[in-house]
């Protein structure tokens, strides 16, 4: 596969992630304010459909992001470095963290034992702080350093990156002993920004990319 090729289709994916994650964020980021009212609770939980509609959306949205963030570090030639490493890492640890998240929202939609619903809803609010304390900072944190040592994407996005990474973080620690839900609502609209406008650099960029592989062994790196 050509490298332009290769960076389209990985871009492709990385925006069909980001519509998914705008969608589930939107509807499964309600319940997760502190001290949600019984009515929004009631709401909540009566939508099923709705609840597992949406967490299936962030399941596959975050892994298409995730594969779009290892097509960047493939393409910036940085599988092979640390930085690349620590993005793999990173993108694990993220998927995962979303996983067990998923796992429980299914559970408060399919359970049916007394009191499962508000037992899961706890549940997911503390995987939630792990997004923050360490999922998406392992994730971004590499990112920079793979960004700013290649011209895939603008260097904007690299450094852009980095502050990503610095206010998950720090956010995570100060959720620890105090809730922020609008500035938490503020972090995630960024986080996706950051992944489409990731998505829209490599569109441009992957046309200065070369339409076909040089040689056999540049073809088969650039392939699945």
């Amino acid at each position: 596969m050509s490298s332009r090729s290769f960076a389209r289709y990985n871009a492709l994916a990385g925006l069909v992630g980001v519509v998914m994650l705008t969608i589930s964020y939107n509807i499964n980021l309600t319940p997760l304010q502190p001290n949600p009212t019984q009515a929004q609770l009631a709401a909540f939980l009566a939508s099923h459909t709705l609840i597992m509609f949406a967490a299936w959306r962030q399941t596959v949205g975050i892994v298409l992001c995730v594969v779009f963030a290892l097509a960047l570090a493939h393409l910036a030639n940085a599988t092979e470095r640390f930085s690349g490493w620590l993005t793999l890492c990173g993108g694990v640890l993220l998927v995962m963290t979303n996983l067990v998240e998923v796992a429980f929202f299914f559970s408060a939609a399919t359970g049916s034992q007394p009191t499962i619903e508000l037992i899961n809803l706890d549940l997911i609010n503390a995987t939630h702080r792990l997004l923050f304390v360490v999922a998406v900072p392992a994730v971004f944190f590499p990112l920079r350093y793979t960004i700013l040592r290649s011209r895939i994407v603008t260097r904007a996005l690299g450094y852009s990156a980095m502050g990503l990474a610095v206010v998950f973080a720090a956010l995570g620690a100060i959720d620890l002993f105090i809730a922020l839900p609008l500035v938490d609502d503020i972090a995630w609209s960024l986080e996706v920004l950051w992944w489409f406008f990731a998505v829209i650099a490599l569109l441009v960029r992957s046309g200065g990319l070369p339409a076909h592989a040089e040689r056999a062994e540049s073809d088969r790196a650039l392939s699945w």
